[in-house]
């Protein structure tokens, strides 16, 4: 009876104190305690023990330790597996003492301590913060701290600090560089890292492939090159035989993963794609990737087997407003515009490099002219009331061009240049809904008020040129030359890109339309002789 009372009290203190853990002879050993800015770090020799335990007590200035007396094992935490542990949240100016000691299954090791008071850590200014560069190059370190300043580089193979404290950058690849401020007798070491990437002199060609082709829009994908920083999208001018840059794109998106895709307007013709790294002033470039033919999407428009003429119109139900003759040097209409003075009209020389725009008013009468300016060709002119501009297009059968100048509304003067994304031959803009119409041959797209392409329209009524269209509360006019005097306006509602009808004009080579409080209002050239006509029509037009 009394062994199984001791037994019941052995089990007892068991449960009340547990089983104290014995000392064994290992020793941790080599303990180290630095301070790198506001963390403290302790490391000491790496063993076979199963784990360790760290102690951290804040000492008092006779060096005893400060505060209320604890049981000193419950202060003990556990500290890691491995031989290292940071300690944050440390006040400056007080001094610690750190003690580590291992654990061997049920067994403690003799501990090892040190102590450390901590300082703040120091500013340290650097005014070149990227060290990105090429093979070869050479990058200052230019900081400055209270204690020395030195570099440490994570991978010697790819960048090493020479004699000078430069770092020198021997092979491509990525690393980290972190720039030390040393130790003071006041302040702590601090430093900053920072990524570091080192660039080859040439890249590889990226391959490009079509991931989508739409009506509308054209969009690439590829493999995305290393070390590139961008990517140049090109296409080949059939004029120059040479490649020009369409779009420029980064490698790298906002949330740092790489880019291999690109979408942009559909239009006809070969691409290249090619893969840059740019540092400061030095650019690399890969070789241009193999091109890619894109098709227009008009190939595989309907064509509609017979149009259906609206109205033919001649003599009998038009007004001649004026006979025009243009000015000195640019004598040869091409495009009309409506604004609140009247119907403005550009011409230009017969090399079709520079023009003037001349204003008539409602009746036919010469109002004002604009300065002779660089507008190229303006096959196709329109004017925004709420930018209170004109601008102008340049496309013809032998020009082919996707740079719209842009004019003053007031004086006709110009402004600047840019380039749309299409080659565009015709171009209006649609009060009722803030968009703008152009043209590319059978093509129609409609974008908004900044050119962003939003939709197209292909409906091959003829197969000729399209010199110029108009706008008239959603529906686009599609000004058609076919031969002589064969003209048409071939008009298609928007919204649901449905052929409406057409208008016949067999009195010449139409040049322009507008739609004037309804009615319809054309520029012509009468053909083979040194004067042309702007007709209205005498009735408001219907689509009925």
């Amino acid at each position: 009876m009394l062994s199984v009372i001791l037994a019941a009290c052995l089990v007892m203190l068991f449960l009340i104190f547990g089983v104290q853990k014995s000392r064994v002879s290992e020793r941790v050993t080599g303990l180290q305690i630095t301070q790198f800015d506001n963390i403290v770090y302790a490391t000491w020799d790496n063993t076979n023990m199963d784990g360790y335990e760290i102690r951290i007590e804040q000492l008092d200035p006779s060096g005893e330790v400060a505060g209320p007396e604890t049981d000193p094992e419950k202060s003990w935490l556990e500290a890691s597996k491995d031989n290292s542990h940071k300690i944050r949240n440390l006040k400056e100016g007080v001094t610690y003492r750190i003690t580590v000691r291992g654990t061997i299954g049920q067994d403690l090791s003799m501990d090892d301590y040190g102590e450390i008071t901590i300082k703040p850590p120091q500013e340290m200014n650097i005014s070149n913060e990227n060290f990105d560069g090429f093979k070869g190059d050479k990058i200052a370190v230019d900081a400055s701290a209270t204690g020395d300043i030195y570099c440490h580089i994570a991978d010697e193979k790819i960048a090493v600090e020479n004699e000078k404290g430069d770092i020198k950058f021997l092979e491509p690849g990525r690393t980290k560089i972190l720039v030390v401020a040393a130790e003071t007798q006041e302040f702590a070491a601090s430093g900053k890292a920072f990524d570091v990437t080192v660039y080859p002199e040439k890249l590889r060609t990226p391959s490009p492939r079509i991931k989508e082709l739409t009506d509308s829009s054209l969009t690439l994908r590829w493999k995305a090159i290393d070390f590139a920083t961008a990517y140049d999208l090109e296409k080949l001018n059939p004029a120059t035989g040479e490649y020009e840059r369409v779009k420029t794109v980064d490698a790298l998106g906002e949330d740092g993963k790489a880019i291999s895709t690109l979408e942009i307007a559909r239009d006809a013709g070969k691409y290249s794609l090619q893969a840059k790294a740019t540092v400061r002033d030095k650019t690399v470039e890969s070789k241009t990737g193999q091109a890619i033919t894109v098709s227009s999407a008009a190939e595989k428009a309907t064509a509609y087997g017979s149009s259906h003429t609206i109205e033919t119109l001649n003599s009998s139900n038009l007004t001649t407003l004026a006979t025009i003759t243009g000015g000195s040097g640019c004598n040869i209409p091409q495009s009309m515009s409506l604004t609140e003075d009247g119907y403005v009209v550009s011409y230009v020389n017969r090399s079709g490099s520079r023009g003037v725009l001349i204003c008539y008013d409602r009746n036919g009468n010469y109002v004002k002219s604009g300065p002779n300016v660089s507008m190229g060709h303006a096959n196709g002119s329109t004017y925004n009331p709420n930018t209170d501009s004109f601008y102008t297009v340049r496309t013809h059968k032998s020009i082919r061009s996707s740079l719209c100048t842009v004019l003053d509304g007031d004086s006709y003067g110009y402004k600047k240049k840019f380039n749309l994304p299409r080659t565009t031959s015709g171009i209006a803009y649609d009060v009722s809904n803030n968009k703008y119409y152009l043209s590319k041959g059978n093509e129609i797209y409609v974008t908004d008020s900044d050119f962003n392409v939003e939709k197209f329209i292909w409906k091959n009524i003829r197969y000729n040129h399209a010199q110029d269209v108009g706008a008239y509360n959603g529906v686009v006019l599609v000004c058609t030359w076919v031969s002589g005097s064969k003209s048409y306006v071939d008009c298609y509602r928007v919204s649901d890109k449905q052929y409406l009808g057409s208008f016949s004009v067999p009195i010449g080579e139409i040049e322009s339309v507008v739609v004037d409080d309804g009615y319809l209002v054309l520029l012509v050239n009468s053909m083979g002789t040194s004067r042309d006509h702007i007709y209205r029509t005498k009735e408001r037009i219907s689509f009925n």
